[in-house]
């Protein structure tokens, strides 16, 4: 079965990023470029699985959260979304790669 993934905006440049045992944040520098604000992002899960959340909670490896599985894509379509994501490896001592693409007004 195919998926789709549909964006508005303008895309930015990509890039990788690994999950380790402690929740982050995304980079704060991607949340806006040339005084365009960031309205969405492309993330996909390559390897290992991650544990996210949004709003301001902070996932957990003991089960708060979403699970993204390695393979899966996730699209955040909002500024709030995308600059309150946090995420943790699912597992500890497993790191999930992230695939990241910013998207601006």
């Amino acid at each position: 079965m195919q998926s789709r993934i549909s964006f508005i905006g303008n895309p930015g440049e990509t890039y990788s990023v690994a999950s380790t045992d402690v929740a982050q944040l995304l980079d704060t520098g991607i949340m806006s470029l040339n005084s365009r604000s960031i309205i969405g992002i492309l993330l996909t899960c390559e390897t290992g699985n991650i544990r996210f959340a949004l709003g301001g909670a902070i996932p957990t490896q003991a089960g708060l959260g979403h699970i993204l599985y390695a393979t899966q894509s996730l699209v955040l379509m909002s500024s709030k979304a995308a600059r309150t994501f946090r995420f943790i490896s699912a597992a500890a001592g497993t790191p999930g790669t992230l695939q990241i693409t910013p998207y601006y007004e």
